[in-house]
């Protein structure tokens, strides 16, 4: 008897409970759209990157990113198709650090 293959969850935002600071910036040849997963799945854009710059934000822990080029092209962040956000780093002076994220393009 064959196992049924339980479905996958959708992937989404789970909750807004920790906050944390990225700095997405944009290594691939041509522009990067910041798209969020909101909490039903749906992306929302979080607008356009363009190539050598990078656009700061806060975030949460539970709110996965993906990146889209202007033909809709899957684009890489950290090496992979979806960023989720890891926990917020200190200075020595108790500021939060903008933690750099890299958007590439798919070797």
């Amino acid at each position: 008897m064959l196992a049924m293959a339980k479905p996958e969850a959708p992937l989404k935002s789970l909750h807004s409970d920790n906050q944390t600071y990225i700095t997405f910036i944009n290594n691939a040849n041509r522009k990067a759209e910041a798209l969020w997963l909101n909490f039903e799945g749906e992306p929302e854009s979080y607008g356009v990157i363009e190539p050598g710059s990078s656009h700061r934000m806060q975030t949460f822990l539970t709110h996965p990113w993906i990146f889209r080029a202007s033909d809709g092209a899957k684009l890489l962040v950290n090496n992979s198709e979806v960023y989720f956000p890891t926990p917020v780093q200190y200075d020595e002076h108790g500021h939060p650090r903008f933690q750099p994220v890299f958007v590439t393009d798919p070797v």
